[in-house]
């Protein structure tokens, strides 16, 4: 498997060594942004855009949920590496509502290029999990460029629409409330065959996610089942199922989004503008040309939803239901009493005339201000200008991506938030967070890291890894020193001032553009690969005075000069390709082939020594150094985490060993007669290669 990722990788540098040679200007840029965008580590900008400061005094009565959590999330930010800010604001253009804030924020941070995405969260919006967001959002389609923004279904979608238009398993009907609260209220008949929230009762019970985070799926489902047998379902309705969202599938329902049934449907279409199909509290917006011109059009709705003294074309079917009057008209009660309702579709007083293009309530009600704004602000908006954009949506189910059962961001509904009785999951959270800190960090204050082979995981001690690292380092001293002798030693090239007994000063050059390029890899993660960079530096100063002695001294200096730019273009060339890309990996993958390359060179005597069936030129000492050095380069690389580091000495522990086994093998065969004795422990021999770890 060793062999194959590291066969792998040096076919993807080759690879893009031929784009370099083949393609066209205009092609090689778009390859190279590409491969760019691919490589680069996401810089991931994690917000919160609220009108409260966090340090502000509060009531002893009231519960400031937003300061719970911007510190868990801050927390949660910082664990991943991801940037984040708690935007505080006072005014927003257009004298609009402050739930209009984020839109104008977010779309200039998208813009400014600092960030590769911006994750939005409301300020009583909080991260459920200690997770990366790569774990629970598919990054895949926002890096290829096909989505610009990645949020969540809202449930009034699901109730409103999909339950009775797609499944067709409740009916919705409008009527006054009984208790004579003079409200207006949106029924779900037979809510039991079909819920959002996961239960029949879950929402009047206010199940959150204090009661249900632990829970696991198959006691999620009973706990289901249960709900209904408490309401009298004695048995699943015909089409219901514990999970028919699930079963109904995302990808069903995200083409269902893009066909625009949703909002071209006359009976629903009054509540979905008013509620919004699409929940804004929380969303991963690209950052992207396409993305800002989406937020610039969300913020352009209010201000041309009219066009001509009626509804603009483009939102006429959505809107038509709504500003008709039929919506008005259909208020309950009698006209005397619509000043004591509020209408359940528009959440608007019913004694206000119907939603108008021509007295400017209709943009009003859009932009949350003026007398009737719409109570949800600007998700209304943002549902109106979405189906123009859908194909460039990744939409979410609520209970994976944002409310107050998912898995990635709690959200909890209503008055919830304000429950003293829920501050101690605040706290919980936060204590996740916490403990996901301390899981990295040493009790000495030392950044650790996790890795995983075959399945295992473990966590990366810095002690332990030192001390693996710093026995490698020993381990591989040996090697730099060994051509002292042959160079600067008595009867070596300086005394003498030739080269005439050294066959060739080829390793020395190919030892110093190994040892330079693993330099240039370890120095992007110094924390890292400390050891590997020391011991490295270490043999290129060995490796640059055996080159500089051995091309003093060598006849053919031309021949020095060509050897040291061919091994030294593909180091310069992996140096600028990882410099473009802001990855190490290609200085990684051509490391790790060229000290295979020169781990295999005893190979070349081995031959030798099956065709004599003699070790006299098979000296032990190298090949027992090169099976230790690799051995514990291995074991560093193995612990943490490392791929080229890795892959490089499995080969080299491998190969070590079969030279190893090849040694006994023939150490132990009879002399034959007359031949000269063969010599089972002789010392280095001159032309042995010398690598690093």
């Amino acid at each position: 498997m060793a062999l194959a990722a590291l066969l792998a990788s040096l076919a993807a540098f080759i690879g893009s060594l031929l784009a370099f040679q083949q393609a066209s200007p205009a092609q090689l840029a778009a390859v190279l942004s590409d491969r760019a965008a691919q490589a680069r580590t996401p810089r991931i900008l994690i917000v919160q855009i609220d009108d409260r400061e966090l340090d502000a005094a509060v009531p002893e009565d009231v519960v400031p949920f937003w300061r719970h959590s911007a510190a868990i999330n801050e927390k949660y930010a910082h664990n991943h590496g991801y940037s984040y800010k708690y935007i505080n604001f006072k005014d927003v253009p257009e004298g609009r509502h402050g739930a209009w804030a984020h839109v104008a924020i977010v779309r200039d941070l998208l813009a400014g290029g600092e960030y590769d995405y911006v994750m939005k969260l409301d300020g009583d919006a909080t991260f459920a999990t200690t997770d990366p967001l790569d774990a629970l959002v598919d990054f895949g389609p926002l890096e290829r460029g096909e989505k610009d923004i990645a949020l969540a279904i809202d449930a009034m979608y699901y109730d409103l629409y999909e339950c009775p238009r797609v499944h067709r398993l409740t009916d919705i009907e409008r009527r006054c409330d009984a208790a004579g609260q003079r409200g207006e209220m949106i029924t779900i008949q037979n809510a039991s065959k079909c819920s959002s929230w996961f239960s029949a009762d879950a929402w009047a019970r206010g199940v959150h996610l204090g009661e249900l985070r632990g829970v696991g799926s198959d006691e999620l489902g009973e706990m289901w089942l249960e709900s209904w047998r408490r309401g009298g379902v004695s048995a699943l309705p015909a089409g219901a199922t514990p999970h028919v969202f699930d079963a109904y599938g995302l990808a069903q329902r995200r083409r269902d989004l893009s066909e625009g049934g949703w909002w071209r449907d006359q009976t629903t279409t009054p509540a979905m503008a008013a509620f919004g199909a699409f929940n804004s509290g929380v969303y991963v917006a690209k950052a992207s040309a396409a993305s800002v011109a989406l937020f610039d059009d969300w913020w352009r709705v209010p201000n041309e939803v009219c066009e001509g003294g009626d509804v603009a074309p483009r939102f006429a079917s959505a809107l038509g239901g709504l500003v008709s009057g039929a919506a008005t008209e259909a208020a309950c009660g009698a006209a005397g009493e619509k000043s004591d309702t509020r209408n359940a579709f528009t959440l608007r007083p019913n004694d206000l005339a119907h939603l108008s293009c021509a007295d400017d309530s209709l943009r009003d009600y859009l932009s949350g201000g003026g007398v009737g704004g719409s109570p949800l602000y600007e998700q209304p908006a943002l549902s109106l200008v979405l189906p123009a954009h859908m194909p460039r949506v990744d939409a979410y189910d609520a209970w994976r991506f944002n409310g107050p059962f998912s898995s990635l961001v709690w959200h909890p509904t209503g008055p919830a938030k304000m429950r003293r009785s829920i501050v101690h999951w605040f706290d919980d959270l936060l204590l996740k967070q916490q403990q996901q800190l301390d899981d990295t960090l040493g009790q000495d204050g030392q950044s650790r890291t996790r890795s995983s082979l075959f399945g295992y995981t473990w966590e990366v001690v810095p002690a332990i890894k030192d001390v693996i690292g710093w026995l490698a380092v020993f381990a591989t001293l040996a090697f730099f020193a060994a051509p002292v002798k042959t160079v600067w030693g008595a009867g070596g090239i300086f005394r003498t001032g030739s080269t005439q007994h050294i066959a060739s000063g080829f390793p020395h050059f190919v030892g110093f553009a190994n040892c330079l390029c693993w330099v240039l890899y370890a120095a992007h993660d110094p924390s890292k690969l400390m050891q590997p960079l020391v011991i490295n530096i270490i043999g290129l100063v060995f490796n640059a005075s055996f080159m500089v002695c051995y091309w003093v001294f060598a006849p053919h200096k031309l021949a020095c000069f060509v050897t040291l730019v061919a091994v030294s273009c593909p180091v310069a060339a992996a140096a600028q390709y990882a410099e473009f890309v802001g990855n190490a990996s290609p200085l990684g993958q051509l490391a790790a082939l060229m000290l295979v390359v020169m781990r295999s060179s005893p190979l070349v005597a081995a031959g030798e020594v099956v065709r004599t069936q003699s070790v006299e030129k098979f000296p032990l000492p190298p090949l027992l150094m090169t099976m230790v050095a690799s051995g514990t380069w291995l074991a560093f690389g193995l612990y943490i985490g490392d791929a080229s580091v890795t892959s490089a000495n499995v080969v080299g522990a491998t190969l070590g060993a079969l030279q190893l086994a090849l040694y006994f093998t023939y150490a132990t065969v009879p002399r034959p007669p007359g031949a000269p004795p063969k010599v089972l422990l002789p010392l280095f021999h001159a032309r042995s290669r010398w690598g690093t770890r």
